[in-house]
């Protein structure tokens, strides 16, 4: 990303400025822009460049697009549950109406292989940050997951031939809230809503060079 009323060189016959360019049309990529786009208002001229034909092609198109609040840092779990609260008020976060995509709530069950000492840990620190999670054992695992297998992943010697284990009671963690959405529809969402707010977005547009100077992008 470059910031400032730089030069862009777009092609090799015309060239712009512009207050920031942003590389990639993805989930962040376009989400960095709208949200600079609002803050430094309708004179500032903000564009996104992306390679590629269409929306998609990278990791946000592969993102199976589910989100959850537990995460090992508790940075990325203050930024997991920003993202949330967005996901989950969608139109209002996009300031439209006519989005298309939308939060489907599923939870989610932790199964790490933890024992329930360890889980209660991380159902205290799910708290702390405002998150309702249950420690479940295998029965209550079974009564809310029916079609769930709860058989352990089979220990096999060198020849192939399964090893007793002696395995603790089951113990898992089941995180209330955590849902997902369609990747596809979001991208979608967020490019119109960048066009709608001033933000231009240009496809089939690769960043060949980045010209320092100064320690800085140009």
């Amino acid at each position: 990303m470059v910031v400032g009323r730089r030069l862009l060189s777009l092609s090799s016959r015309t060239s712009q400025t512009a207050d920031v360019c942003v590389v990639g049309a993805g989930i962040m990529g376009l989400n960095v822009a709208l949200q600079l786009k609002r803050r430094m208002g309708e004179a500032s001229r903000v564009i996104v460049l992306e390679r590629a034909a269409g929306l998609g092609c990278g990791s946000s198109g592969y993102s199976t697009g589910f989100v959850r609040a537990f995460y090992s840092l508790d940075e990325t779990m203050r930024l997991a549950l920003d993202g949330i609260s967005a996901y989950k008020n969608w139109t209002t976060y996009l300031r439209a109406k006519d989005a298309k995509a939308s939060f489907h709530r599923t939870d989610a069950i932790w199964m790490l292989g933890e024992e329930e000492a360890f889980n209660r840990e991380m159902q205290h620190r799910l708290a702390s940050f405002g998150v309702q999670s249950d420690v479940v054992d295998a029965s209550q695992i079974a009564e809310r997951l029916p079609l769930l297998s709860l058989d352990p992943f089979p220990l096999l010697d060198g020849d192939y031939n399964e090893i007793a284990q002696d395995l603790p009671p089951l113990s898992a963690v089941y995180e209330h809230g955590c849902g997902y959405l369609d990747p596809a529809a979001c991208l979608s969402d967020l490019r119109d809503s960048c066009v709608r707010e001033g933000v231009e977005v240009r496809m089939n547009a690769p960043a060949e060079q980045f010209l320092v100077e100064g320690g800085r992008a140009v």
